[in-house]
C-alpha cells in the first residue's frame, strides 16, 4: 500500500534530518482500511516500521494513502494539505515538516 513511502526512507543517515529526532505516527487510510506506521528519526536515522504496538509518538499524522503517496513522490505538500484540512496533525506539527524535506519536491530531478 504504501511503497512509494516506505521506498523515499532509504537506510542510510538523512543529512537533511541531522539535527531531528522524533517519532511520527502515520495513520493512513486506504478506503475502508486503515495502516498504522510508526517513523523514528535519531538525528538523521530514520526507521519505518508497522505500528503494531503502543508507542509514545510526538505527533500522528491521519491522511489518504494516495495524499502520502503524493507527498513521497513530490507531487504533494504535506503543510498545503494540513491548511486544506486533506491531513491532520496532532502533536509536533514542525517534526512533520522537516521529516518532509527528505521526500524531492516539485522541480527536484529524484521526483518520479
Amino acid at each position: 500500500m504504501l511503497e512509494t513511502f516506505v521506498a523515499g526512507i532509504k537506510a542510510e543517515p538523512q543529512p537533511l534530518l541531522a539535527k531531528t529526532s522524533g517519532k511520527l505516527l502515520f495513520e493512513v487510510r486506504d478506503r475502508d482500511d486503515t495502516a498504522s506506521w510508526i517513523v523514528d528519526i535519531d538525528k538523521g536515522v530514520v526507521a519505518i516500521e508497522s505500528a503494531d504496538r503502543d508507542v509514545a509518538v510526538d505527533a500522528i499524522i491521519r491522511a489518504d494513502v494516495q495524499l502520502v503517496e503524493e507527498i513521497a513522490e513530490g507531487r504533494a505538500n504535506a503543510m498545503a494539505a494540513v491548511l486544506r484540512g486533506e491531513m491532520t496533525v496532532e502533536g509536533d506539527s514542525e517534526l512533520l515538516m522537516v521529516f518532509q524535506r527528505i521526500f524531492p519536491g516539485p522541480n527536484d530531478p529524484r521526483r518520479p
